[in-house]
C-alpha cells in the first residue's frame, strides 16, 4: 500500500507541474553570485520563480514558485537585475498600511506581505489578499505572507533578484494558486491564511477544509499505476477506472471532473493494490 501511495504522490506531482514547465530559464543561465537562490519575478504573469544552482554552478534548478501582484498602471515594477539589500519585519508603506517581511530588492521596492492597516498580523486588508495575481502594488512585489516570510529568512543580502516580463510562460513550476483562492466577508477574520503563527484561526479553518482531486487526475494516475497503454482520452480513461470498478458511476456515467475526496483516494488505491494481488 505505501508503495501505491508512493507512487500516486509521484505521479500527481509529476502531472500538476507538467502543465507550467518549459525547458529554458527566461532570463537565461545566471552564474553562481555566492548566494543559495536567485529569484526572477516575471511581472507579465505576476508570478515569481525562485532557483538553486545545478552543479555546474548555474541557476537553472526551480524549487518554489509563488504567485504575487506587481505594480499597477502608473506604478510599474521596474525590470532589470538587483540585488537584495536591507529586510525588516514591518514597515510602514506609502499609502500607511503596513507590509510584513519586507526584503528590499531596489530603493523602496520591496518583497513583502499584502498590507495590513496596522503593525499585527490580525488587520490584514482582505481585498488587498483576494487582488493577489493581478496588478495591485505601487511597485513593490506582494506576496503571500508565508512566501513573504520565506525569502526574508532565506534569501539574504546580495541574492540577485531578476524582473522581467514573459508573456510565454509564469515558469518552469506554472504559476500557483493562492492557499485560499477568495476570501468572503464572512470568512475575513483579518488574518492571511498563510500567516504561520499559532494563533491564526485559518489553520484550524483549513484542517477542516477536505483536499479533493478530479475523477479525471485520479483515473489518469491509476491507469499510469496498472502499466497500461493506449488510452489519451481522459473519458476513456476514466470509463476504464469504472470498468475495472476501481471508480463508482452509480450506474448513471461519471463526470471526469467530479472531485474524489482523500478518503475515497485511499479507497480506490486499497482496490486497486487488491485487483494487482488477484492478477
Amino acid at each position: 500500500m505505501k508503495r501505491i501511495l508512493s507512487a500516486f504522490l509521484a505521479i500527481v506531482t509529476g502531472v500538476l507541474l507538467c502543465a507550467g514547465v518549459h525547458t529554458a530559464l527566461a532570463a537565461g543561465p545566471v552564474e553562481n553570485s555566492g548566494q543559495p537562490y536567485y529569484i526572477v519575478v516575471n511581472r507579465a504573469m505576476n508570478t515569481v520563480t525562485i532557483y538553486e544552482l545545478d552543479e555546474e554552478g548555474y541557476y537553472t534548478v526551480p524549487v518554489k514558485a509563488m504567485v504575487c501582484s506587481v505594480g499597477r498602471k502608473g506604478h510599474a515594477t521596474p525590470t532589470g537585475t538587483f540585488s537584495i539589500g536591507g529586510r525588516w519585519t514591518w514597515v510602514h508603506m506609502l499609502d500607511d498600511s503596513y507590509g510584513q517581511y519586507c526584503t528590499q530588492i531596489k530603493g523602496n521596492i520591496l518583497f513583502h506581505s499584502v498590507c495590513y492597516t496596522k503593525r499585527s498580523p490580525s488587520t490584514l486588508i482582505t481585498e488587498e489578499y483576494n487582488g493577489l495575481g493581478e496588478p495591485a502594488s505601487l511597485g513593490c512585489v506582494r506576496l503571500q505572507t508565508a512566501d513573504a516570510k520565506w525569502i526574508y529568512e532565506n534569501c539574504g543580502r546580495g541574492t540577485k533578484v531578476t524582473i522581467l516580463d514573459d508573456l510565454d510562460s509564469p515558469g518552469p513550476l506554472g504559476k500557483p494558486d493562492k492557499l485560499v483562492e477568495y476570501i468572503s466577508d464572512e470568512q475575513a477574520n483579518g488574518w492571511d491564511p498563510t500567516d504561520p503563527r499559532e494563533e491564526n484561526p485559518w489553520h484550524e479553518l483549513l484542517e477542516r477544509k477536505e483536499q479533493t482531486v478530479s475523477c479525471a487526475l485520479a483515473a489518469q494516475v491509476l491507469y499510469q499505476l496498472s502499466g497500461e497503454e493506449g488510452l489519451e482520452d481522459p473519458v476513456d480513461i476514466v470509463a476504464w477506472a469504472v470498468e475495472r470498478g476501481l471508480l463508482e458511476d452509480g450506474g448513471e456515467g461519471l463526470d471526469p471532473a467530479h472531485p474524489v475526496t482523500r478518503q475515497e483516494l485511499i479507497d480506490i488505491l486499497c482496490r486497486l493494490e487488491d485487483a494487482e494481488a488477484q492478477e
